[in-house]
């Protein structure tokens, strides 16, 4: 049996936890060959910085209420973080790619779009993973990718959704059902496409829902990993993916954290009653 060969497109060498955790688990399965990191192609931040800066003195409104959403998710943070860690000792930190000497890392360079959004790659890219004969690919890194490389590989490319997409697009993920107090949060697994928010989902996971945002996350990030490693193990023995489920519309509400009031409603609804009680 032929082993499969993986590749992870990855921000940088030093991911999440998370994605370190599915790159070991290929290096120390015999049923995979070595992984093949692909990264080089973020976005200086300079560069992102300098765009955000222009749209800013256009608008010192929307400069308020992003300085204010990001003091207020910082609050939130030191608020949870902590017990969130303690559940998933390894969540909300990077780390070095373990044995990353015995791996195959391969720069590329990508293309942003203007809003810096959208990514895909050069044909200089695209010859040089080809090249590398991956059976498919993960997306650990930043970007909604387009174009050739979600079909450069016999199996495509595989991605996460930490929500689930028939109630809950967008993100942040595992907030949403923590404010709305849902009971159950959900993720999906998917094979991309050229259509945004269509990807074939091919395994679909829900869990009870954390009494907040940040253990929430935590715990839909550790949960899917699992189910996702289970994918790789059973593509590279049985030689396919699953079956993916059928066409679905996509009329649903797309959640974004646009607002510092939704920050504030959340402080008040959840993280200030939570404290009361304890």
């Amino acid at each position: 049996m032929n082993k499969l060969r993986v590749g992870f497109l990855v921000d940088d060498l030093s991911p999440s936890t998370q994605v370190n955790e599915l790159i070991e688990f290929v290096h120390a399965n015999s049923n995979f060959c070595q992984p093949v990191l692909i990264t080089g192609y973020k976005i200086e931040q300079k560069s992102r910085l300098k765009k955000i800066v222009s749209k800013l003195k256009a608008d010192p409104v929307s400069y308020f209420n992003i300085a204010l959403r990001s003091i207020l998710v910082k609050v939130i943070a030191r608020a949870e973080l902590q017990n969130a860690k303690k559940r998933y000792p390894g969540y909300h930190q990077n780390q070095k790619i373990k044995n990353l000497d015995e791996h195959k890392v391969v720069n590329v360079n990508g293309k942003w779009s203007e809003s810096a959004l959208f990514l895909e790659m050069t044909d200089e890219d695209l010859s040089v993973i080809e090249d590398c004969n991956l059976d498919c690919i993960i997306r650990c890194g930043s970007g909604i990718l387009r174009g050739k490389i979600l079909d450069i590989s016999e199996y495509g490319v595989i991605s996460f959704h930490h929500g689930d997409n028939r109630t809950n697009r967008g993100g942040p993920s595992g907030f949403w059902e923590v404010l709305n107090g849902e009971p159950s949060s959900g993720f999906i697994i998917q094979r991309l496409n050229q259509e945004l928010d269509g990807g074939e989902v091919l395994f679909r996971g829900n869990l009870m829902t954390s009494n907040t945002w940040f253990s929430n996350n935590a715990q839909l990030l550790a949960k899917s990993n699992v189910f996702m490693m289970q994918l790789l193990l059973d593509l590279a023995k049985n030689q396919r993916l699953p079956a993916p489920e059928g066409v679905r519309l996509h009329g649903n509400k797309l959640y974004k954290l646009n607002s510092s009031l939704v920050l504030f409603k959340y402080i008040l609804k959840i993280l200030i009653p939570r404290s009361l009680r304890k």
